[in-house]
């Protein structure tokens, strides 16, 4: 047999089934079609840690270690149907479940969420994707920067640092360290220095926004 009928061969042969999920897989995937949006969203965090091939943490998505396999495999079709919940909040939390499974096709996912009905939704899924060098939601990013500045209270400061973050990853520039989230400190000076420190710094962008060609 020659070695182009042997490989003509490989690819003619039925791709062998997927093994079955683990029971306890199997259980809190049933549970992304519960009737109680926290139930969804407790099962959607919890499939995460079963299918992430990462660990990342906080607003920065700092990455801890190195990649690794996923402990339960044959999650990323059941994490896609379930970024189409009606719960803004457990999208966006799916969103986050996908990003850490590094699927390719959780990325083109993600990327479908730039349309979302929700603007949290939005910006979620264009964040994240800056973690695959992938631009396509930098306008909403931007009109993110516009509000935060608009209103500075009113955005949560976990969605800043995720902004800030995101803009060094999609343009590799940095306009200085991105200080601790205000709200995992207890020192009030440290917090009210963090929320400063995060306004110079969407002026900052702001400014470049405006001044880059071809923004």
């Amino acid at each position: 047999m020659t070695a182009v009928l042997a490989a003509a061969l490989a690819l003619a042969a039925p791709v062998p089934p997927a093994p079955p999920l683990p029971e306890d897989a199997q259980t809190l995937v049933k549970q992304l079609g519960d009737a109680d949006a926290k139930t969804r969203n407790e099962a959607a965090t919890k499939l995460r840690l079963l299918a992430r091939r990462v660990d990342r943490f906080g607003g920065q998505r700092v990455r801890r270690g190195e990649e690794f396999e996923p402990k339960v495999t044959g999650l990323v079709p059941h994490l896609i149907r379930a970024a189409g919940d009606e719960d803004e909040w457990n999208r966006a939390t799916v969103l986050f479940a996908l990003a850490d499974t590094l699927d390719p096709v959780a990325v083109a996912a993600i990327r479908e969420r730039l349309t979302d009905r929700s603007e949290k939704v939005r910006f979620t899924a264009a964040c994240l994707l800056t973690e695959f060098q992938d631009a396509s939601g930098l306008d909403v990013m931007k009109d993110a920067l516009t509000r935060f500045r608009a209103a500075p209270k009113a955005a949560g400061t976990f969605d800043v640092e995720m902004l800030l973050a995101s803009f060094e990853r999609v343009t590799g520039k940095s306009f200085g360290a991105i200080p601790p989230n205000p709200v995992i400190t207890s020192d009030s000076d440290v917090a009210a220095a963090s929320e400063k420190r995060y306004g110079e710094l969407l002026a900052t962008w702001a400014a470049w926004w405006a001044w880059t060609p071809g923004k």
